[in-house]
């Protein structure tokens, strides 16, 4: 499994529902607040062999929602081929091939996964909930 994160976490070293002061202790304090209330990591980070440009920690009501990867260089059509290999194929609600929208449900951890290809060769992946609407 390429996506995977230790069993007692929602993803990565995180859980659903932390607060910041949580999510900053359990990343070993790398972030730093956007100024919008989500904490971000402005470092090369690896996903799965996918290396995204930096990460946010967003939260809504205080409590940690969803995680986005943001990146420059990740090849779009292996990342949806890693995806599909180990979530199944997307399901049918919001994909758009030709907008590069795709959505993929983590059935074991109860997550959604959303990926966006932008015309500027950007990727966005983003972990949240099962009832996460990005």
């Amino acid at each position: 499994m390429l996506f995977r994160s230790p069993a007692a976490a929602d993803w990565g070293a995180t859980r659903w529902g932390m607060t910041k002061d949580e999510v900053q202790a359990a990343i070993g304090g790398k972030a730093v607040d956007d100024g919008g209330g989500n904490l971000v990591v402005r470092a090369p980070q690896d996903v799965a062999g996918f290396r995204f440009d930096r990460v946010t920690y967003v939260f809504e009501g205080g409590r940690l929602k969803r995680v986005t990867y943001f990146g420059g260089r990740v090849n779009f059509s292996l990342l949806q081929q890693a995806l599909t290999e180990q979530f199944g194929e997307p399901i049918d609600e919001n994909n758009d091939a030709v907008r590069g929208m795709f959505l993929f449900i983590d059935k074991e951890k109860g997550n959604v996964i959303h990926v966006v290809d932008y015309p500027d060769n950007s990727v966005i992946l983003s972990f949240g909930k099962t009832e996460t609407r990005f």
